[in-house]
């Protein structure tokens, strides 16, 4: 892994499809997770997966904190 790109592992229903944007700004990376059904109007079990999307940055990390943009809370990292 390079010091642009960001892995957000997450809990997912197994009927959507995810994708993750960021937003960058010199003190911190606001990550924003969407979902969307892949058929909608259809009916589909309720359970939910580990997954993981990537997303690559513009710049280096670099020591700046990563935001969950639906909370505005500091996520921690792991590498």
């Amino acid at each position: 892994m390079d010091d642009k790109t960001l892995t957000l592992r997450f809990w997912g229903g197994v009927c959507n499809t995810y994708s993750v944007s960021a937003k960058e700004t010199s003190d911190k990376v606001t990550l924003d997770l969407k979902s969307k059904p892949k058929h909608p109007g259809r009916a589909c079990i309720l359970i939910a997966k580990q997954l993981e999307e990537k997303v690559t940055l513009k710049e280096p990390l670099d020591g700046r904190k990563v935001v969950d943009g639906s909370t505005g809370k500091t996520v921690p990292l792991r590498k």
